[in-house]
């Protein structure tokens, strides 16, 4: 009888030994969640994609910084060279960082813009609410997989960072700081892009949007500072700690530690970086917990048949109301509108560019209205409202939104038919398919057009005013008319190439920040983008010619042509066919791709 209570007490302890450790186990805590979402990552091509250009992208940056360091001084003496070593590992060293900070950021918000709103629109967040898997392990499965992802990418430097510091003039407290910085401010951008994927099925949407709250959370202590340095000057010191400069903005700290690298006596508090990642990761504790709750009442209400998050306030007060009363039987009342546009133009407008009765909406309008008084404001107050520089910077940043803007409506104009499974019913019209891609770039043109009205209206109101010169005008409008069809054409092109719109997004944004800004630096592609168009346009019709004095390129080279022709006074024209016959291949290559992956 004692041996089987002892058999039965060894077998009781055992049994509780393996339930402690089963409940402590880490992987319960990552759920079945982040083990699937692994596995599909690791077979997805824009994951092979993504890792082959994050490489390439960055060897390009270190040849070119390394060329602009050491390759200028060929003509000194091998002795001279070898001293200079240190200086080339800094510059080679503040590229690669300062690359993977602004990359690793955007590749978060864009892994994470879809991370819950695939599970509500595919209506599996309502299936996996009735199983033991909680909305705290698909939250956090879903970021840490896509943590993972950027870890990995992050990894790839730091063998380059290592043996680049070899070269001397680079402290292991700067690499350290800066991985740091990178990867609390990816996990708070990460943290903010999910959240807003719970309510947005657009993937755009939830980029714009985490973009726009991440440039208000960085520039809002900066414009505070610069307003409260008027009336605190005795006590300026004071006001960094206060407004929190170095807390929430990872950008202002990396510029900081960068000078400090660079220049000795520019040196920061080692603690600061430290408590700066400390207060990030908080923040993204907060958000991740506001997501957790989130997610559950998103598939609560999934589950009960309600309506879902991706609609309006008021769309779901009549789907609910709906739903709890009985269908009539009697036909639906109320006048049919006519279409007086082209059908798949009128379907393009019909989709408004700002959705009414949405709180988000109108507090996005009411912070962007505060901006651009804050700006007109503070450049009033500094007697630079009449210069034409001001102006050339305020046309360039309404030019640059309205251009992406434009991009990311046309990228998505055809994925989002085909998620929608109304694809196919255009394509059994008798709408042919070079009229349907005509018709698609020349719709997400006029679906930006709020935004265009704002570069005219600051135009047409300074050129009124006297400021800006009125030859100005006709040049840039037809600048802006045929760079819009540019970017309009090539997102309808990826998006008529691509399934999903999160692929296509992804592409048209690279080449966005390749070709337009352009991000690169290449030469070529820096003259014909539609941006130093615009500034030299400004430059040759408002007066200021000797801007071109500051690119130093030699008459030898090839780019000195481009230099003169981006110097005449007929560069717009030239500009302006160069754009047209672009546009022309992207809108034959969206009309032969139409019927290209239908589902």
């Amino acid at each position: 009888m004692s041996v089987s209570k002892a058999h039965f007490l060894i077998l009781f302890m055992n049994s509780t030994l393996i339930d402690i450790l089963e409940y402590i186990n880490p992987v319960r805590l990552f759920g079945p969640i982040f083990a699937k979402e692994l596995i599909v990552s690791s077979r997805r091509r824009r994951n092979y994609f993504v890792r082959f250009a994050y490489p390439f992208f960055l060897a390009f940056f270190v040849a070119s910084a390394f060329t602009r360091v050491f390759g200028y001084r060929g003509q000194y003496p091998s002795v001279m060279q070898v001293s200079q070593l240190a200086q080339v590992g800094i510059s080679i060293t503040t590229a690669i960082v300062w690359f993977q900070f602004i990359i690793v950021q955007f590749l978060a918000v864009v892994m994470l813009s879809t991370a819950i709103s695939d599970e509500i629109y595919s209506k599996t967040l309502g299936v996996l609410m009735t199983t033991p898997i909680s909305s705290f392990q698909i939250v956090f499965g879903k970021l840490l997989s896509k943590l993972l992802q950027l870890l990995l990418l992050i990894a790839i430097s730091l063998p380059l960072l290592a043996i680049i510091r070899v070269f001397g003039g680079i402290p292991w407290y700067f690499v350290i700081s800066s991985l740091c910085i990178t990867l609390t401010a990816s996990i708070f951008a990460g943290t903010i892009s999910l959240i807003f994927s719970i309510y947005n099925r657009q993937s755009h949407l939830v980029i714009s949007r985490t973009l726009l709250v991440c440039f208000f959370i960085y520039a809002g202590p900066l414009i505070a500072f610069v307003i409260m340095r008027e009336f605190c000057k005795d006590n300026l010191h004071l006001l960094i700690p206060k407004l929190g400069l170095f807390f929430i903005n990872p950008f202002m700290l990396m510029r900081t530690i960068t000078t400090a690298m660079q220049l000795p006596s520019a040196s920061i508090p080692g603690e600061t970086w430290l408590l700066h990642c400390a207060v990030m990761l908080g923040l993204s504790v907060i958000v991740f917990i506001w997501s957790v709750s989130c997610v559950r009442k998103a598939g609560l209400r999934q589950i009960t048949g309600q309506a879902g998050l991706f609609l309006t306030r008021k769309e779901r007060k009549i789907a609910d109301k709906k739903l709890r009363q009985s269908y009539s039987s009697s036909p639906v009342s109320g006048k049919i509108r006519d279409i007086k546009w082209h059908p798949v133009i009128w379907r393009e407008i019909a989709n408004p560019m700002i959705k009414p009765n949405r709180i988000t909406s109108a507090l996005g309008i009411l912070l962007s209205l505060a901006f651009l008084v804050t700006a007109y404001g503070l450049c009033i107050y500094y007697e630079v409202l009449g210069r034409i520089v001001t102006h050339i910077v305020f046309v360039l940043v309404y030019f640059f939104i309205a251009l992406i803007r434009t991009s990311t409506f046309a990228s998505m104009s055809i994925t989002n038919e085909k998620e929608a499974r109304s694809w196919p019913i255009l394509l059994t019209s008798p709408l042919a398919e070079k009229e349907i891609a005509l018709c698609k770039i020349i719709g997400s043109c006029l679906r930006a057009w709020g935004y265009w009205l704002l570069l005219a209206a600051h135009l047409v109101v300074f050129i009124l005013a006297g400021i800006i010169k009125a030859p100005v005008f006709i040049p840039l409008v037809l600048i802006a008319i045929s760079s819009a069809l540019l970017v309009s054409s090539i997102g309808v092109m990826f998006s008529s190439m691509c399934k999903r719109s999160t692929t296509s997004s992804i592409l048209n944004i690279i080449t966005f920040l390749t070709c337009i800004i352009p991000v690169c630096c290449i030469p070529f592609l820096y003259f014909v983008s539609p941006l130093f168009a615009a500034a030299s346009i400004f430059g040759v019709w408002g007066g200021f010619i000797e801007m071109f004095d500051s690119f130093n390129i030699s008459p030898n080279t090839p780019l000195y042509i481009i230099k003169i022709i981006a110097a005449s006074h007929f560069s717009f024209i030239i500009y302006t066919v160069i754009y047209l016959l672009v546009t022309y291949g992207a809108y034959q290559l969206s009309a032969n791709h139409i019927r290209w992956r239908i589902l």
